[in-house]
């Protein structure tokens, strides 16, 4: 980490405990059933639905834990964080699970399951962010029951995973595909389980860390092409499609996202030749997926840095419709992964000045300056203009700023002695 970026902690300290997490304390905490309501509008001045999406309870139990961990928060505001963070881990164990063993993906406020067209468990990364939240919130309470169930249900992820009995709704992987946004979960999956396995001194650490590093490779070794360049579909056979669409394009948010877990595992294994390969690929995606017109970075693009094009060989798959549609959108989570990624990375003079000019963007952006709850907007249009629109779940996403947020503080701490 470039020296320089020390001093930025100040300032992510105070968007932390003053702009984004505010509103989470206020608006958000379900105090009767657990857990937390997300589904609000644009610029979170209403509640449009009292529905809780699993994939946003397992996330916002993440930031929750991590936050207990730090020592910023004291008295009644940290007495309320952890209550909150009981009471959604209790949600989620008494809640979340199929008879199946596999995780449903929404329920009513009271935690009854609701189906999706008639299929309750939709999307294995509901799963996975449950295994991240209470895996975190074990190793920050020291609740052994919440890592048990987190275990429990990450050997369930592992063998549909292996067996390809699954769903990745909203955006079902298209037949004949690999995507890469499966092992890039599963690569923070296993480490943020690892993690609080060690804080146990759980004897299957070594396998689940293994598995980690073994998930991070399968990306790095098998979605980046010989220009290095990250496909986010590659044919299930091996190699890499070309013509169609779906072959040919980027998702530079995912990218610059998986960039930091596999700094994270290189680091871990020492792996200096795939840590090098890593930065190059940050700084190319950012370059390729970068709007030079009205700036920010855009959610899809080609390959050549174009918007998305190819062969379309069927128009009615869900993921060609988004990429088709969503390509110039600017949405949050690419930025606020980037500004970590960047600053994890910003040894190197490139990395670094994307750091820069991706903050001018970010901040200059998404900042919710609508009404006084704090907070971003998180969908823009090209030239970021607010939009109050659904993008992936129907919910103000609690996970991405948050979770940044609080990775950088981490980041500039360790490096700031």
């Amino acid at each position: 980490m470039n020296g320089e970026l020390i001093r930025e902690r100040d300032f992510y300290l105070s968007q932390l405990y003053e702009k984004i997490l505010p509103f989470w304390e206020k608006y958000a905490p379900d105090r009767e059933y657990g857990g937390y309501f997300t589904c609000f509008s644009g610029n979170g001045g209403q509640l449009v639905s009292q529905d809780k999406y699993i994939w946003s309870q397992g996330r916002m139990l993440w930031v929750l834990s991590r936050l207990l961990e730090r020592g910023e928060l004291a008295g009644e505001r940290r007495c309320a964080l952890r209550a909150n963070a009981r009471r959604t881990a209790g949600f989620l164990m008494e809640h979340a699970l199929l008879p199946s063993g596999s995780c449903v993906f929404l329920t009513a406020r009271d935690g009854t399951h609701k189906a999706t067209d008639g299929v309750y468990d939709t999307s294995l990364y509901a799963d996975c962010f449950v295994v991240i939240g209470l895996a975190e919130y074990a190793a920050a309470e020291k609740d052994r029951s919440a890592l048990d169930f987190a275990k429990t249900l990450y050997r369930s992820v592992l063998g549909r995973y292996a067996s390809g009995d699954f769903r990745t709704d909203p955006y079902p992987v298209p037949r004949g595909y690999r995507t890469h946004g499966l092992p890039m979960i599963l690569t923070n999956t296993s480490r943020t389980l690892a993690g609080a396995m060690m804080a146990f001194g759980d004897p299957g650490t070594s396998e689940v860390s293994r598995a980690a590093n073994g998930f991070a490779r399968d990306v790095l070794d098998h979605f980046v092409d010989g220009n290095g360049i990250l496909r986010e579909m590659i044919p299930q056979e091996g190699g890499f499609d070309d013509k169609t669409l779906l072959g040919r394009y980027i998702n530079p948010g995912h990218t610059v996202e998986d960039c930091w877990f596999m700094y994270t595992e290189w680091a871990l294994a020492g792996d200096t030749v795939r840590m090098k390969k890593t930065s190059a690929l940050l700084c190319r995606t950012l370059s390729l997926g970068w709007d030079g017109e009205y700036g920010g970075i855009r959610l899809f693009a080609d390959m050549d840095g174009s918007a998305p094009h190819g062969e379309i060989p069927d128009a009615s798959e869900p993921m060609v419709k988004k990429v088709m549609e969503d390509n110039m959108s600017k949405l949050w989570w690419p930025h606020s992964e980037a500004l970590y990624s960047a600053m994890l990375f910003s040894d190197s003079e490139e990395a670094l000045a994307w750091y820069w000019r991706v903050k001018e963007y970010t901040f200059s952006t998404f900042p919710n300056r609508e009404n006084d709850r704090g907070e971003w907007i998180q969908i823009r249009d090209r030239a970021g203009r607010p939009e109050d629109r659904v993008v992936a779940l129907p919910v103000k996403d609690p996970f991405h700023i948050l979770r940044n947020l609080i990775l950088i503080l981490e980041l500039c701490e360790k490096n700031g002695g």
